[in-house]
C-alpha cells in the first residue's frame, strides 16, 4: 500500500510540475468592405483594433486601401455621425494608435 501512495505522489508531482502551454491568440477578423458608409466604419474599426493588438504591415495596407475606397465613394458622408457611423469613435481609436506609437499613415520604413 505504501508503494502505491509513493507512485501516486510521483505521478501527481510530475503532472503538476509541467508549465501550462499558452494558446496562441486567434488572428483578428479584419473587415474590408466599402459598399456603404456603415461598412466603411465597421471595417475601419476592425483594422484599428487589429493594429492595437499587433502592428502589422498588412493591416496598414488594408487600411490604406479601405481609406481610398471609402473616401472616393462617400467623401464627406464619412464625417457625419449616423446610427452606424461614429467618426468620433474612429478619432478615439486613431488617438489610441498614436499613443501606442503606431502611425497608420506611414509604412515601416518611415522615420
Amino acid at each position: 500500500m505504501k508503494i502505491r501512495w509513493i507512485m501516486a505522489s510521483i505521478v501527481l508531482a510530475l503532472s503538476c510540475s509541467e508549465e501550462p502551454k499558452e494558446e496562441p491568440e486567434p488572428e483578428p477578423i479584419i473587415l474590408t468592405e466599402s459598399i456603404s458608409v456603415c461598412h466603411c466604419h465597421r471595417s475601419a474599426v476592425s483594422i484599428f483594433r487589429a493594429l492595437l493588438i499587433e502592428e502589422r504591415r498588412e493591416y496598414k495596407e488594408a487600411f490604406w486601401k479601405l481609406r481610398e475606397e471609402c473616401l472616393t465613394q462617400f467623401g464627406t458622408q464619412l464625417f457625419i455621425p449616423s446610427h452606424c457611423n461614429n467618426p468620433d469613435y474612429l478619432d478615439v481609436l486613431a488617438d489610441s494608435l498614436r499613443s501606442a506609437g503606431i502611425d497608420i499613415n506611414c509604412s515601416y520604413d518611415c522615420p
